[in-house]
């Protein structure tokens, strides 16, 4: 299991309508649409506090790739490839 990202002076504190949104997308996906379906989220390695909000609401790093000049995070419902 990966650790959340580490809190930088730019993060908020938790909560709010963007929390709310954003962790009814893995509540909605586990209400009954099916078990190969999975919730992704690519985000650049540098926001943290978008990052932090992922883990919060369940989703965990799957890999790390190069895009568009920037390092990037991918998550997963599923957690990291390794885990199946």
């Amino acid at each position: 299991m990966t650790a959340p990202p580490e809190r930088g002076p730019e993060d908020a504190p938790g909560g709010g309508p963007v929390r709310e949104a954003v962790s009814a997308v893995p509540d909605r996906h586990g209400n009954g649409r099916g078990p190969h379906a999975e919730v992704i989220a690519l985000i650049r390695v540098a926001d943290i506090p978008s990052r932090r909000l992922l883990y919060a609401v369940g989703l965990r790093e799957a890999e790390r790739r190069e895009r568009r000049g920037a390092d990037q995070v991918l998550y997963s419902s599923r957690g990291p490839a390794s885990a199946g």
